[in-house]
């Protein structure tokens, strides 16, 4: 009798210690919830970088065309998501393993055609030429396949065309072609020095160039956000490097005229109060550059030769 009462005991201690064994086996390997780009994390982009943890412990490799890192891009990886307050966010790793790089991939990536932005070789590094309110995938790894935990953020940039010689291209043509814009994070520029310029105090502005397609155009802003108190436009010619000379100012259009056809124009975009927006929200608006085709001269056809 002695011995059946032993025996159950003895049986009842081992067990629960074998299944925590099991228990903890199975947690070590455990993949992170984001281990497939399908179960990305959403990551939210700020003036600022705010940090989100991570972990490449128990990940794997997602197979996916265009991949970056060693063996052929073989690399275990896990997966974030961002939509883009501006055209360029930079995006840092911090406290992670060795080796940790990421990767830049369209949102559509993911079951669609891969479209890969960005390799970087280090732990940081700045996406460019984004669509803003489009959405991206990052695909984090480390090159060694070094696993452990790290921190991730995603932070806005100023704009391309914060200063003069990022100046955005804008195309004429005979109907308004907007091109969007923002004033999100930028800045009064220090330079170039504009000679009897129209502006008077200006608080924060934008560039824009364009090629003048006949020697009459007109510029003209629309949608202009809430966030920006007292919009204006500066018609410029000259170079960023050096003097620029005000053609004419106005609020929401500027009506040129003797312009030389083929001559690169610059055009400022401002307000002259308040603090540039601090966030993406109502800080947009719209541009265009409009032309109308001169007419033909008397003698464009035969049957009006000039005697």
């Amino acid at each position: 009798m002695k011995a059946i009462i032993i025996q159950p005991f003895f049986q009842r201690k081992t067990l629960p210690l074998a299944t925590c064994l099991l228990l903890g086996q199975l947690a070590i390997s455990q993949a992170p919830s984001n281990d497939l780009c399908s179960n990305a994390i959403t990551l939210t982009p700020g003036s600022t970088c705010s940090n989100t943890s991570g972990t490449l412990t128990g990940a794997s490799y997602t197979p996916i065309t265009g991949a970056c890192g060693s063996s052929g891009g073989n690399r275990n990886d896990v997966w974030y998501l961002f939509t883009a307050n501006s055209s360029s966010e930079t995006i840092t790793l911090s406290s992670a393993p060795s080796g940790s790089r990421f990767q830049v991939f369209t949102a559509a990536s993911c079951g669609g055609t891969p479209s890969s932005l960005l390799c970087t070789t280090s732990a940081s590094g700045t996406a460019t030429g984004l669509t803003v309110g489009s959405s991206y995938l990052i695909r984090v790894y480390s090159n060694t396949n070094t696993t452990g935990t790290f921190n991730i953020c995603v932070q806005d940039v100023a704009p391309a065309n914060d200063a003069c010689t990022g100046a955005v291209s804008l195309t004429p043509s005979t109907t308004c072609s907007n091109t969007s814009g923002s004033f999100y994070l930028s800045t009064s520029s220090a330079s170039p020095t504009i000679s009897g310029s129209c502006a008077g105090t200006v608080s924060y502005d934008v560039w824009y160039s364009f090629k003048a397609p006949a020697s009459n155009v007109t510029i003209s802003l629309s949608n202009i956000g809430s966030s920006i108190p007292s919009p204006g436009l500066e018609l410029l010619y000259g170079t960023c490097g050096s003097t620029m000379y005000s053609l004419g100012c106005g609020t929401t259009s500027i009506a040129a005229s003797g312009l030389t056809a083929g001559t690169t124009y610059y055009v400022r975009v401002y307000s002259t109060s308040g603090s540039a927006p601090s966030s993406p929200t109502n800080a947009g608006f719209n541009i265009c550059v409009t032309y109308t085709v001169p007419p033909p001269p008397p003698n464009d056809e035969c049957s009006g030769a000039i005697s």
